[in-house]
């Protein structure tokens, strides 16, 4: 994995588990997450490539401010998007996994833990710093980091 370099970011590790190319994975600024500003993570930034079919790569991400991900998927038998917000600390190390079955995707985020030096690191849950609606992105102008709507 990449490290971190400086004090405000952190390394993350994007992997692919599904047999899909996703049509877009952004981050998108802020509180808002409106798209506007929003940019593809979806490229190795040392290669280019795209984030193929069980393929991963490494980049570097901003720390200590809120990182929203929204991606989705286009294919003749299932179109679906997700998104999840997390908030990454500085010199940390994360994994986000995206992953696609049964007409139904997933992003799942991970800290990497390092219990000692000399064993592999365990990956930890990262909760998401907002629940949201399912319609949010339809129903609140594009704002995907809506509130969930009870």
């Amino acid at each position: 994995m990449v490290a971190a370099s400086g004090p405000n970011t952190a390394a993350l590790r994007l992997v692919n588990l599904s047999p899909y190319l996703p049509v877009q994975a952004t981050t998108l600024p802020g509180e808002n997450c409106n798209m506007m500003g929003s940019r593809s993570i979806v490229n190795d930034p040392v290669s280019g490539d795209k984030l193929g079919p069980k393929k991963s790569f490494d980049t570097r991400i901003p720390a200590g401010q809120i990182f929203n991900v929204h991606s989705w998927l286009a294919q003749p038998n299932m179109t679906c998007s997700v998104t999840v917000s997390f908030m990454p600390q500085p010199g940390r190390e994360y994994v986000m996994s995206f992953d696609a079955k049964d007409g139904k995707c997933f992003i799942g985020v991970g800290r990497l833990e390092h219990e000692s030096v000399n064993a592999s690191p365990v990956v930890v849950r990262e909760e998401s710093v907002r629940k949201r609606s399912n319609v949010a992105g339809i129903a609140n102008s594009g704002n995907i980091c809506a509130p969930e709507i009870r």
